[in-house]
């Protein structure tokens, strides 16, 4: 009928192949992160992100602080994961596993895509998990809320953006009657300042 044709072409216009807008190359943001499933309230988890991803996920840099002031700084360019506490106690290394199966501490996952914890932001624009498995999806009215889900469905997810539509505000990804993680984003700059990439001191005899 007319009614369901147009109901069809106003579905198919509100879905993106592109999905949401990229997140910058290069962010700082205080994030706070809520996982519960069925049965199960595991509160909150307060971090700090910067990452810098401008020569892609191979190349990327990211440091999260957690809320006990622990540090996981990540360089896929040497390869490595410093790990320490306030700025420069208890700290050690790991590696991570070659781009060409070598072994490492770390499973070169880590490295195949621009980094967001607990959360999944975009790899050269593209929303995905796995480097395979995008999602579809449809653009709520607003044209900054975005709900998304892979084509297997055992993954949706919602991410919604400011005003302007470049600075995302919160996102959830779930597993449908299973496990939800929400994260909602404040303090968010693109204004990043290089240095503070930079490993303390201790680490100067441990490379």
């Amino acid at each position: 009928t007319p009614k369901a044709a147009a109901a069809a072409e106003a579905a198919a216009a509100a879905m993106s192949s592109s999905g949401p807008n990229p997140f910058p190359a290069t962010f700082g943001a205080y994030l706070t992160t809520n996982i519960s499933q069925a049965g199960y309230e595991g509160g909150n988890v307060v971090t700090s992100i910067m990452a810098d991803c401008t020569d892609g996920p191979a190349n990327q840099i990211a440091k999260t602080t957690y809320g006990n002031f622990h540090t996981v700084l990540v360089d896929c360019t040497q390869r490595l994961v410093y790990n320490y506490d306030l700025d420069g106690i208890d700290c050690s290394l790991q590696t991570i596993g070659g781009p060409d199966g070598g072994a490492g501490d770390i499973d070169a996952r880590v490295c195949d895509s621009c980094a967001l914890p607990f959360g999944i932001r975009d790899t050269a624009g593209v929303y995905e998990t796995d480097g395979a498995s995008g999602f579809e999806w449809t653009v709520d009215d607003d044209g900054r809320s975005y709900s998304g889900s892979q084509s297997l469905g055992d993954l949706e997810m919602h991410i919604v953006f400011d005003q302007d539509g470049t600075t995302p505000l919160y996102e959830t990804v779930s597993q449908p009657g299973w496990q939800r993680t929400t994260v909602t984003i404040s303090n968010w700059t693109t204004d990043v300042d290089s240095a503070l990439f930079a490993p303390p001191v201790c680490f100067d005899g441990l490379r």
